[in-house]
């Protein structure tokens, strides 16, 4: 089984699946690199997020830089808290050792010491 489907059984809606996924949960990481925010479900996942008061912790690869480069699609409200608002963590180059310091940093802001 495909570990992005798991709980899912043929048939089902995998749409309102992830919306209950993302609405039972307490936090939400989303990884964003330079063409992320033009698949417009992980936009959809972000308004979900704000939409259920998640805590969003962004972490920033790929050469991102936020929303300055003037995108195609619509920056909402949720996508500029997201963004623009959440102080991020940031891959500086992409490398295991920056993913890795990256990691510590996020587990650091649950109070888990790598």
């Amino acid at each position: 089984m495909h570990p992005d489907r798991e709980g899912l059984a043929v048939g089902d809606d995998w749409h309102a699946k992830l919306e209950e996924v993302v609405a039972s949960n307490d936090n939400f990481i989303i990884l964003i690199g330079q063409h992320t925010l033009n698949s417009p479900y992980v936009r959809q996942e972000i308004e979900w997020a704000h939409k259920y008061n998640k805590a969003i912790y962004p972490i920033w690869h790929n050469d991102f830089r936020g929303l300055k480069d003037n995108p195609s699609y619509e920056i909402t409200e949720a996508i500029q808290y997201a963004i623009g608002t959440v102080n991020a963590t940031i891959v500086e180059a992409e490398n295991p050792k920056q993913y890795n310091a990256a990691l510590d940093e996020l587990l650091s802001s649950f109070g888990i010491v790598p």
